[in-house]
């Protein structure tokens, strides 16, 4: 076994299997079996040494790969060809050779989706609700969906012919296959300082990029986040912990257990964000999607809605072998941060909610009340200034400013006017006494140019910053200004950002 050992040293790929979507396009896998006796008393050493339980072998069918293997009664445990292995990890990766469609079953009929913008079906005209019932003159109606991808999906550059039924009328379309990419995550701004961020699949620079566009988000002024996980079903285990990393300030992320017993436990470094947070998730997340849902949860780092998850809690090697063929193997099971087993069960969310079609919004609504509560706000004011920047924010729309936020001995200063008048709040200057005026609530707070104090209904507050006077202009140390008008700030040093907000 000293040859395994290397090869599971150097060469296994560690990952989470993922679970087979034909939405989504990944390729469904029947194996090819290589019943020789060398791959054969292979594939029984792997087995014997790293398959996470251990294996009776009385009774057990050894005279082929595929009664060994269906005798472990696990469906992550599989042979794949070199072919096969291609097509795992082009859906693994979100990319393959096809026409770029999403595809399901309506009624008998496979149906499109939709086509991705800017693909070959997209161009050659194919829409929503077209009926697929040829694909190279072969008729597919009634045919699993899984059937169809395999038909329609090929080498980029060849030809594949699609007939579909729109309406009462026949078309046929002559489609040049191209090399498909799927995006494993995207984002937009929503109304209420909602960001919202979609992750189809856990793919190799998923983390990278979920990191940047929550950056994006934050500078388009989100409050909190919805991280939507339906249909994910899983990918690669480091992008997952990554992730979690990102969304999750403090804890353990998961354990995994092997057949030794042994546990590794994997937790955050510290640095997640603390904004408030809901996932969506149902039947169909599974995987590193339970394992970053499992990590919010139990670590009270934000809200579950939807439907009970999927309940896959095991960790698969893929390992090559001798004669070019790949064993992925299921090498230890995971556990969420409390030490639960979920395999078999899912996770049941904070807040369920049958209907798809009805989540988001109760998402929307759930994450905008923990936002008020976090702010302690009903109606929200929000400033994003950047540092050295004459742009900035204003609840989301982006403004010209006459005047630099600067830093100075440490500390953050802001123009007042245009803080105070952003806010909705009154700024007058008494050219008379040299003080600054600033109205809230019926009440005046005085600030004085050079000064470290300041003065509001008869009371005296100070502060280790003096108010700066610049070009006639006026800047105050921010969370002074917060001190006294009783907002929350909240610094973002890499971005080089500000906010600013206040209820109304």
């Amino acid at each position: 076994m000293g040859k395994m050992a290397i090869h599971m040293r150097h060469k296994v790929w560690v990952i989470l299997a993922v679970l087979v979507l034909a939405l989504a396009l990944i390729p469904s896998l029947s194996p090819a079996w290589a019943d020789t006796e060398a791959s054969l008393e292979e594939v029984r050493g792997w087995l014997k040494y790293y398959y996470v339980n251990p294996i009776d072998w009385n009774g057990v069918d050894q005279s082929s790969l595929e009664s060994m293997l269906n005798s472990l009664g696990d469906p992550y445990t599989n042979y794949l060809s070199p072919k096969e292995f291609d097509s795992f990890l082009m859906g693994l990766g979100g990319s393959f050779g096809g026409i770029g469609i999403y595809i399901e079953e309506v009624s008998g009929f496979v149906t499109v989706v939709s086509p991705m913008k800017g693909t070959p079906a997209y161009m050659a005209g194919l829409k929503s609700q077209d009926r697929i019932i040829k694909v190279n003159g072969l008729n597919v109606v009634g045919a699993p969906v899984s059937q169809v991808v395999d038909l329609i999906r090929g080498e980029p550059g060849t030809i594949v012919v699609l007939t579909v039924l729109r309406g009462d009328q026949e078309l046929t379309f002559k489609i040049v296959r191209d090399f498909i990419k799927i995006a494993t995550i995207s984002a937009e701004m929503m109304e209420d300082g909602i960001g919202y961020i979609k992750i189809t699949s856990f793919g190799e620079t998923t983390s990278t990029e979920m990191k940047k566009l929550m950056a994006e988000l934050d500078k388009a002024g989100a409050l909190g986040y919805i991280v939507d996980l339906r249909y994910n079903g899983g990918g690669y285990l480091d992008s997952a912990l990554e992730i979690a990393d990102l969304l999750v300030p403090k804890g353990h992320i998961t354990h995994t257990v092997d057949r030794s017993k042994r546990t590794q436990t994997y937790s955050v470094t510290g640095k997640g964000s603390t904004k408030p947070l809901v996932l969506l998730v149902n039947e169909g997340s599974a995987s590193g999607s339970e394992i970053l849902a499992a990590a919010v949860l139990e670590n009270g780092a934000g809200v579950l809605v939807g439907t009970t998850t999927f309940g896959k809690a095991s960790v698969q090697a893929m390992v090559p072998l001798d004669n070019g063929s790949y064993l992925k193997l299921t090498t230890a099971y995971y556990l969420t941060p409390k030490g639960n087993n979920i395999n078999g069960v899912g996770l049941k969310p904070t807040v369920v909610v049958e209907e798809y079609n009805e989540q988001l919004p109760r998402a929307k609504e759930i994450l905008a009340n923990l936002i008020a509560n976090k702010y302690q706000l009903t109606s929200t004011a929000l400033i994003s200034l950047f540092i050295n920047n004459d742009k900035g924010l204003v609840n989301g729309e982006e403004v010209a400013l006459s005047e630099k936020p600067f830093i100075e001995n440490g500390r953050t200063y802001v123009p007042l006017r245009f803080v105070g008048e952003s806010l909705g709040l009154k700024v007058e200057w008494q050219q008379e006494t040299g003080k600054i005026l600033l109205h809230q609530a019926g009440e005046a707070i005085v600030f004085t140019p050079g000064s470290t104090t300041a003065q509001r209904g008869g009371q005296e507050y100070s502060f280790d910053a003096p108010v700066v006077l610049r070009n006639n202009r006026s800047y105050l140390p921010v969370r002074f200004l917060i001190e006294m008008i009783g907002g929350n700030v909240n610094w973002q040093q890499d971005a080089g950002r500000v906010d600013i907000i206040l209820a109304k």
